[in-house]
């Protein structure tokens, strides 16, 4: 049995994955389909001492914490590693005054920057986080600052919920592009939009508070598409209507929402739809404020404390579902042959499949419209139960494959239901691909006629022969694919020091996969510049993803030529041997100064220049200090033998030496100079004569020592 009489369908890449209905999963590039976990509790803090009351709180990438205590309207931050708790004195209080805040609501930080919504006072505050100065205020007039958000990058969004638009700001306080306007049709017509969320994929959430509900939107930065996706009508289990005043939204898209004072937090999916609650322990734990690290870790403000809750375990029983968009092959009653996957199931771990084949035209459309209708996930999937719930087939666990059977696997289109559980807190199953095999071609055909003839017994044997067929067919495929193991972009990573070692190159364990698949695309243009400036300067691009710059020091040690502007007997003394440096009873003491001469090197004296290059980094210490051993090792191996090499850090460089325009030095923020706009006569220098400076109105005369310009 050869692959080229198979047709299949394949579910391996992202958007492949996508194309389907998914609910508590999520599409990772390295491992695939995998379970979307659920926060679970870890710990608290602060929880003894009794004097952390966090209003808004926000953790930095080193994992520290900073929040505003809501009594005294003060900043606090914790380093979790040393337990040590600081008070930040560049908030003096509650108030309208210097250095004071009002309603302090959401905190936001960066390795740069902190900003925190004061929406008492209309404003948003942006500290420096090294000296925790004020570096500016963001504020718009006659409007209603409600809530910002950070995509964490570049961009701050300011909600006005007066003008109903969303303000963008960059990172230096001033706004970019025109506002963004909320009332786009009177379909969406907003009540008081009061709170914003910046997600992934260039969506922005806004959740309105209406009369009688709240609606949380979406909007669509590049396609400007705005439409409401929840209205928490799903969440009927309420004994009364959900008004969320406090959420937050996670890198992979998770929602999270809780009423101020509950011990109840709602999770969401990126689409709007229901996921289920998270319960903080405790009986006085009113929530507060709630806010993600880098790493989705959950940290919740309370009266008790601050509890933490990770991600990096899972529910004991915990399932997510994945249905996939209608299969079509083209051919009317036609079984389907087989599904094949590739699956990490560790132990406690398991995959399910359902499926239904089926030639009706109206079930094809009434579920290809549940598919592209606006709903939620969840309320999707629930649709599609109710159409195929009955006609699903037995649930079954294959760890490698599986072989479609009876009426259920026979019709022109397919329904696939895949379930992922575990049992195992700690471990979690990833599906990596499924491909789904057809016409029905069975190992059946090769046995003589009379083996077909009863419908049970071949069914049977047909079940038998797959077993032999499968283990045939791995074999097949991996020999028809072998052409994979050849090419750098494609190998299994396992492979892929196997293949550098036929170009004799060394790769190092840490370097990420993509660096090591370049490397050996790229290794044969490398071994031609092999030595040169150029070719190292390429290797090491290839593996820290910057160009250091290469100079050759003789390039810069220019030969001392007599008749220039040297002249003999003016600037110059020529001696049959060098001049004595000291001489005893003038500026030497006998018993004190060393008088011995040393021996005269006759050596070429641009030796010290030549056969040496410098490698200069534009990289932070962090960094080099990661890549370090890795540049060495390239600047050792690939370098002609007889040169010796200087590394530098562009980054630290002092003024004055070895500074380069242009490499490690801008020029920036140069204004033009304006009598009365960037100077005030009497105090600033307008244009000066000679070297010394000078004062408007004191022994100053224009146009004399001073020049209008």
């Amino acid at each position: 049995m050869k692959n080229s009489e198979f047709h299949r369908i394949v579910f391996e890449t992202a958007k492949q994955w996508e194309s389907g209905l998914y609910s508590r999963l999520k599409i990772t590039v390295e491992e695939g389909l995998t379970l979307f976990s659920k926060p679970t509790f870890d710990k608290w803090l602060l929880q003894k001492s009794g004097d952390a009351h966090p209003l808004c709180l926000s953790i930095d990438r080193c994992g520290l914490i900073y929040w505003i205590d809501g009594q005294r309207c003060q900043l606090y931050s914790f380093n979790q590693e040393s337990g040590l708790k600081e008070h930040i004195p560049c908030i003096s209080g509650c108030g309208s005054g210097s250095g004071e805040v009002s309603q302090p609501d959401r905190m936001m930080v960066d390795h740069q920057t902190l900003w925190l919504l004061d929406r008492g006072n209309q404003r948003v505050l942006a500290y420096a986080t090294d000296l925790y100065q004020l570096k500016h205020i963001i504020s718009i007039e006659k409007t209603g600052l409600s809530d910002i958000g950070y995509d964490g990058s570049k961009h701050i969004y300011v909600l006005d919920n007066r003008g109903k638009r969303i303000v963008r700001f960059d990172k230096n306080g001033s706004i970019t592009g025109d506002p963004i306007d909320l009332r786009i049709d009177d379909n969406h017509k907003l009540n008081d939009p009061f709170r914003l969320l910046v997600g992934g994929r260039g969506r922005l959430y806004v959740l309105d508070r209406g009369a009688s509900m709240y609606c949380l939107y979406w909007y669509v930065l590049d396609k400007k598409r705005f439409e409401k996706i929840s209205d928490f009508s799903d969440m009927s289990f309420c004994r009364h209507p959900f008004r969320p005043s406090i959420i937050i939204i996670s890198k992979a898209g998770s929602i999270l929402a809780a009423e101020k004072g509950s011990s109840v937090i709602h999770e969401f999916g990126p689409d709007g739809g229901y996921m289920g609650c998270i319960q903080i322990p405790g009986t006085n734990s009113g929530i507060n404020c709630m806010a993600f690290d880098i790493n989705d870790t959950l940290y919740v403000g309370t009266d008790n404390g601050i509890a933490i809750f990770t991600l990096s375990r899972s529910f004991v029983g915990e399932t997510g579902e994945y249905y996939s968009k209608t299969l079509d092959k083209g051919l009317e009653k036609k079984p389907w042959h087989r599904l094949d996957l590739d699956a990490v199931l560790p132990e406690s771990t398991s995959v399910h499949i359902s499926y239904y084949s089926s030639d009706d035209v109206t079930l094809k459309r009434m579920i290809d419209e549940i598919h592209a209708s606006k709903q939620s996930v969840r309320r999707k999937i629930d649709e599609i139960n109710n159409l195929l719930g009955p006609l699903w087939s037995e649930q079954e666990r294959p760890s490698k494959g599986m072989l479609f059977r009876g009426e259920k696997a026979t019709g022109r289109y397919l329904w696939l239901k895949v379930t992922l559980t575990t049992f195992d807190e700690a471990q979690k199953p990833y599906l990596n691909s499924i491909k789904i095999y057809y016409p029905r071609i069975s190992y059946l055909r090769y046995l003589p006629a009379t083996y077909q003839e009863d419908p049970i017994s071949s069914d049977f044997l047909e079940r038998f022969l797959s077993i032999f067929e499968t283990v045939f067919y791995g074999i097949e495929s991996e020999i028809e694919s072998l052409f994979r193991y050849f090419d750098p972009a494609i190998t299994p990573e396992g492979f892929l020091p196997w293949l550098a070692s036929w170009l004799h190159l060394a790769l190092d364990e840490d370097w990420p996969p993509e660096v090591k698949r370049n490397l050996i695309a790229k290794a044969i243009d490398i071994y031609k510049k092999k030595g040169t400036p150029s070719g190292i300067a390429d290797f090491i691009e290839l593996v820290i993803g910057q160009r250091p710059i290469i100079y050759e020091d003789a390039e810069f040690a220019e030969p001392f030529v007599l008749g220039g502007q040297y002249h003999v007997g003016e600037s110059i003394i020529v001696t049959k041997g060098p001049a004595r440096g000291f001489r005893l009873g003038d500026d030497s003491i006998l018993g004190m100064t060393a008088i011995r001469d040393g021996p005269r090197s006759l050596d070429d004296p641009f030796k010290v220049s030549t056969h040496r290059f410098t490698v200069m980094l534009n990289l932070n210490k962090v960094q080099y200090d990661r890549h370090r051993q890795s540049i060495r090792r390239i600047l050792d191996e690939e370098k002609p033998a007889h040169t010796v090499y200087t590394l530098r850090l562009i980054a630290d460089t002092k003024l004055g030496h070895l500074i380069y325009v242009g490499v490690n030095t801008k020029l920036d923020g140069i204004k033009p100079f304006c009598l009365g706009i960037s100077s005030v006569p009497g105090n600033t220098v307008l244009n000066i004569k000679g070297e010394k400076g000078g004062r408007l109105e004191r022994n100053s005369r224009i146009g004399s020592t001073f020049t209008l310009m």
